[in-house]
């Protein structure tokens, strides 16, 4: 098994990107190119190119790639795609077009290459299929063809997301008493908010932003019950919430009584 540092760096992007579910509107093609022809287009959308038999050349603009059998090439958007037989036979491959973040031109040799081939043929398999027990089937697929894809670079990935998930706890212990929101705390943590949201719900059963909320209502309670017995509007103000009236609705939401209702207050 290949190093995590010696694999392709955009390759490790583009794993990184589907598991953080920012690869959407999969579309999977079986393309045919006869001997000596050629065919040019512009292309629209990100494309993982696998060839199943033969050798062609792929020119993307000026960057031109020769790619046969145990190679994928990615292509991106908005560039001239230009396709030659290079071969005496036809050469056949697979398109996997997909909507997401625009990722740079990149060609990899891939393990495993014949079993990523067999589950593309029979993700293709039920492309036209109305059942929907097939759908279902085509699905399972998918994700057992990007498991097998990206399998060297999973365990960087989930050593990734685990630091992930405690650096944004560790910020929200640290700064509950500030203005934090989805989109913020995702930046601060270096992720997307889908994914942020995906590894609360996995890890925690729960969403970032209540984490927070049941995280502020503890520290509520705590401060409710020194022997300061401040004010609840200063409490309110010790764990972020600048409205008092918001805090208080807030809190009797979570616990099912008011603040003033704390035991010692």
């Amino acid at each position: 098994m290949p190093q995590i540092n010696e694999i392709n760096e955009d390759f490790k992007r583009l794993a990184v990107a589907y598991n953080c579910h920012e690869l959407y509107a999969l579309s999977f093609c079986l393309f045919e190119l006869e001997a000596n022809d050629w065919r040019s287009y512009p292309t629209a959308k990100n494309a993982l190119i696998f060839p199943i038999e033969g050798y062609a050349s792929f020119q993307l603009d000026k960057q031109i790639f020769s790619i046969n059998t145990g190679k994928c090439l990615h292509a991106r958007p908005g560039k001239l795609l230009t396709i030659t037989n290079q071969g005496k036979d036809t050469f056949r491959y697979i398109v996997i077009y997909y909507e997401g973040k625009v990722q740079p031109v990149f060609e990899i040799e891939l393990k495993h290459y014949d079993d990523l081939i067999f589950k593309l043929e029979q993700i293709i398999s039920y492309n036209t299929s109305l059942v929907l027990a097939d759908t279902y089937r085509q699905e399972v697929l998918i994700e057992q063809f990007f498991e097998l894809l990206f399998q060297d670079i999973q365990p960087a990935i989930i050593l990734n997301d685990g630091n992930i998930l405690e650096t944004a706890l560790e910020y929200i212990q640290n700064n509950y008493c500030k203005k934090i929101t989805l989109s913020s705390l995702a930046k601060q943590v270096g992720t997307s908010e889908t994914h942020l949201s995906y590894l609360f719900k996995k890890h925690l059963q729960i969403r970032p932003i209540d984490y927070l909320i049941d995280y502020r209502i503890r520290e509520a309670i705590s401060l409710l019950k020194s022997p300061e017995r401040p004010l609840i509007s200063e409490v309110a103000r010790q764990v972020g919430y600048s409205d008092v009236d918001y805090f208080s609705r807030i809190f009797k939401k979570r616990m099912g009584f008011a603040p003033s209702k704390i035991k010692g207050w």
